[in-house]
C-alpha cells in the first residue's frame, strides 16, 4: 500500500489547491468559529478518555490548517503535516494562535516523536500519505501502552469503482483507495486492536468511517 512519488505529489498539489478554493469565500473568523464547534461536537461523541485535560499528550497526525488541535487547550498537542508552510499563507491558520501546540512540517512517514502519546488522531489523513503501512507503524510506535488511536477515512462502497479509482485519478486528493475490509486489515497488521467502528457519513461512492483502536 505504497503509491508512486508521482501520484503522491499530484495529490499533495491538489490538496493545497483544494484548501485555497474551499476557504476563498469564508472569512477566517467565521471559519475558525465553525470549525471549533465541529471539533467540540466530535470529541463529545467519543468516550471520556478523549476530553481535554492537563497532562494529556495528543498527536494530530495530518492536521491540515484546521485540525483537532483547535479543540485542545489544556492538553499538550503535537500537530504534524507536510503542507503546513502552504497553510500558513492562508489567513485562516496561524500557529501562534495555539501556544500549547507544537507544529512539525514533515511527512508522517518521517515523523519520529521524542515522547509517547496518550491519544493519536489521524482524521481524514491516512489515505493522503504515500506509504500507509509505514505511517501506521509510526502511529503505533508513537502511542504509549494502552494509548488510543482515533482514525477516519473515506472507504469505497463498490468493488468495481474501487478498482477503477486505483487505476485512474478519479479521486486525485486520495492516492489510496480502500474499502472497509482493507482499512481494518491495515490497522490490524500495524498492531492495533480495533475497539469500535462506525460510519459518520455516506455519499454516492464512499462511506466515511471512524475507527477507534488501542495499542
Amino acid at each position: 500500500m505504497q503509491v508512486s512519488d508521482k501520484r503522491w505529489k499530484a495529490a499533495q498539489f491538489a490538496e493545497k489547491q483544494w484548501w485555497k478554493n474551499y476557504l476563498r469565500k469564508k472569512t477566517a473568523e467565521d471559519y475558525r468559529t465553525w470549525k471549533k464547534g465541529y471539533w467540540e461536537r466530535f470529541v463529545r461523541s467519543l468516550p471520556e478518555w478523549a476530553s481535554d485535560r492537563s497532562g494529556l499528550e495528543v498527536l494530530d497526525a495530518g492536521c491540515g490548517p484546521a485540525g483537532i488541535f483547535m479543540y485542545y487547550r489544556k492538553a499538550r498537542v503535537t500537530a504534524v503535516d507536510p503542507l503546513l508552510p502552504a497553510y500558513e499563507k492562508l489567513p485562516h491558520f496561524s500557529p501562534s494562535d495555539y501556544p500549547n501546540v507544537e507544529f512539525h512540517s514533515q511527512r508522517l512517514e518521517d515523523y519520529r516523536p521524542l515522547t509517547g502519546f496518550d491519544l493519536v488522531f489521524c482524521i481524514n489523513a491516512i489515505n493522503h500519505v504515500q506509504d500507509m503501512p509505514r505511517v501506521l507503524g509510526r502511529l503505533h510506535a508513537a502511542l504509549r501502552p494502552g494509548g488510543k488511536l482515533v482514525i477516519s477515512s473515506d472507504v469505497h462502497r463498490y468493488k468495481a469503482l474501487r478498482r477503477l479509482f486505483r487505476l485512474i485519478p478519479g479521486d486525485i486528493l486520495h492516492p489510496h483507495q480502500m474499502n472497509e475490509k482493507a482499512f481494518r486489515n491495515a490497522l490490524q497488521e500495524a498492531g492495533f486492536r480495533i475497539r469500535d467502528a462506525k460510519p459518520i457519513g455516506r455519499q454516492a461512492i464512499f462511506s466515511y468511517l471512524l475507527l477507534t483502536a488501542e495499542k
